[in-house]
C-alpha cells in the first residue's frame, strides 16, 4: 500500500475490480430508476465486469505492485533481487571448489614423481581431486601437495577417503588425505542473497565468498583477503611488513599464480584494492579497472630435529631426512607446532625421531611458530639442524 497523488493505493484482485465496476454501474442505474445488476454467474454484464477487472489487474495492478516492491528487499521477486545486488554493493557469492592436502608415499624401489594435474581418486565419489603442483618424493618417503576438486560445489571428503590415482607412476605406493577437505559451495541463491542483504551483510559475506573463490582458483594454493571498514588506516594483526590498509579498501594476498584473480574479485566485490601486483578487468561499459593484490612472502621455519642415535640404520639418513622435510607444506597463517612436524616426519624409516623444536629466526627455538597471514612456511635443509643423541 502507498500513496499516489494523495490517494492510498493497494493492489486489488480481478474480483475486487469487477465489484467496483459493478457498484459504479448500479449507482448509475439506480439514479435513473432502473433495476440493478446482480453478480451472478449467469449474468452477462457481470461476466464483462470480470473481464474488465482482469485486464486492470494484469495491466495495472501487477506491474505497479512489482514496481512498488522493486526496492523492497522483503517482497520483491528474485529477478529484482539480482537488479538490487549492485546497488547494495554486492553480487552473488560464486560457486567454489572443495580443496585438500593429500600425502603421497613412495615405495622402497625408488623416488616417486607425481605431475601437476594428476587426478586423486576418492573412495565413494566420482569426483577426482587435481594436484596443483608437481612433487618428487624419495624412496620410502612421503610428501604433501595441494589439490582441488574437478568441479565446483559442496563435495565433502572425510579424513582417509582419498585412496588412489588415475595416472600410473613408477614407485607409487599410496595417497591419503590426513585431514578433511575444505568444502566448496554452490553459487548463492536469490533467497540467500535476499537474506544477506536484509541483514546488511554485504561486504562481510562477500569477503568470505571472495576468499573461498580465490582459494578455489587453479594455481592458487592459499589466499586471504581483508577489508578496512573504517575511515582511517588499518594495520591488521598477523600481517608481516607493517602493511596499512587504506579506508574502505580491500587487501588481497595469494600464494600461487592465476590469471583470474582480478575477474574473480570483480565478480564479487567492487571496492578499491591495494598491493604491488595488478591485473585489469574490463567492465561492460568498456572501462579498465586495475585490481591490485600481493603475493604471499616465504616465511622460513627453522627446525631442530632430535633423532635417537642408537636407531640410525642408514649412513645417509641426514640427507634423506632433510629431503623429507623440504617436501613438507603448510598453509598461509598456519601455526607450525612441534606436534605438526612430528606428524610429518614421525614415520621416518632410518631413525627414530625423538622430538622437534621450531623457530622463526634460527636462534630462539620453541614449540610453535606463527606464520603471518600474508606468508607461507618454508622448510629447507638450510633451515634444518639434525641432532643425534
Amino acid at each position: 500500500m502507498f500513496s499516489v497523488n494523495g490517494s492510498t493505493w493497494q493492489v486489488q484482485s480481478t474480483n475486487a475490480h469487477a465489484s467496483n465496476i459493478l457498484a459504479n454501474m448500479n449507482s448509475q442505474l439506480q439514479a435513473q430508476g432502473l433495476p440493478i445488476v446482480t453478480a451472478t454467474v449467469g449474468n452477462v454484464l457481470w461476466f464483462y465486469c470480470l473481464a474488465a477487472g482482469q485486464e486492470i489487474a494484469q495491466l495495472v495492478d501487477i506491474p505497479l505492485n512489482a514496481a512498488k516492491n522493486s526496492f523492497d528487499l522483503a517482497n520483491c521477486d528474485d529477478n529484482q533481487i539480482y537488479s538490487l545486488l549492485p546497488i547494495a554493493g554486492t553480487s552473488l557469492i560464486p560457486a567454489s571448489y572443495s580443496s585438500m592436502y593429500v600425502t603421497f608415499t613412495a615405495t622402497a624401489g625408488g623416488p616417486l614423481t607425481v605431475a601437476s594435474g594428476s587426478h586423486v581418486v576418492v573412495s565413494g565419489l566420482t569426483n577426482k581431486f587435481i594436484t596443483q603442483s608437481a612433487i618428487t618424493i624419495l624412496a620410502s618417503q612421503s610428501g604433501s601437495v595441494f589439490t582441488i576438486a574437478d568441479s565446483t560445489g559442496p563435495i565433502t571428503v572425510v579424513s582417509g577417503q582419498a585412496n588412489g590415482l588415475v595416472e600410473s607412476y613408477a614407485n607409487f605406493k599410496s595417497v591419503i588425505n590426513n585431514s578433511p577437505c575444505l568444502v566448496g559451495s554452490n553459487i548463492e541463491t536469490a533467497t540467500a542473497a535476499r537474506a544477506r542483504m536484509l541483514a546488511g551483510n554485504t561486504i562481510g559475506n562477500n569477503l568470505n565468498g571472495l576468499i573461498t573463490a580465490l582459494r578455489g582458483l587453479p594455481g592458487i594454493v592459499g589466499a586471504n583477503a581483508y577489508f578496512n571498514y573504517g575511515l582511517g588506516g588499518l594495520v591488521l594483526p598477523g600481517i608481516a611488513g607493517n602493511i596499512t590498509i587504506a579506508p574502505r579498501t580491500c587487501y588481497i594476498v595469494v600464494n600461487g599464480q592465476s590469471s583470474q584473480i582480478a575477474s574473480t574479485y570483480w565478480s564479487i566485490m567492487n571496492a578499491p584494492t591495494q598491493g604491488a601486483q595488478v591485473q585489469n578487468v574490463v567492465t561492460l561499459s568498456n572501462q579498465t579497472i586495475p585490481i591490485s593484490y600481493d603475493y604471499a612472502t616465504p616465511s622460513p621455519v627453522y627446525l631442530m630435529v632430535y633423532v635417537q642415535a642408537s636407531t640410525i640404520s642408514n649412513g645417509g639418513y641426514q640427507s634423506a631426512l632433510q629431503n623429507a622435510i623440504a617436501g613438507i607444506t603448510g598453509a598461509m597463517g598456519q601455526v607450525i607446532t612441534s606436534d605438526y612436524m612430528l606428524q610429518q616426519i614421525g614415520n621416518f624409516p632410518y631413525a627414530n625421531i625423538e622430538g622437534v623444536l621450531v623457530s622463526s629466526d634460527g636462534v630462539n627455538f620453541g614449540v610453535a611458530v606463527n606464520i603471518p597471514c600474508n606468508g607461507y612456511p618454508v622448510f629447507t635443509a638450510a633451515y634444518t639442524t639434525i641432532v643425534a643423541q
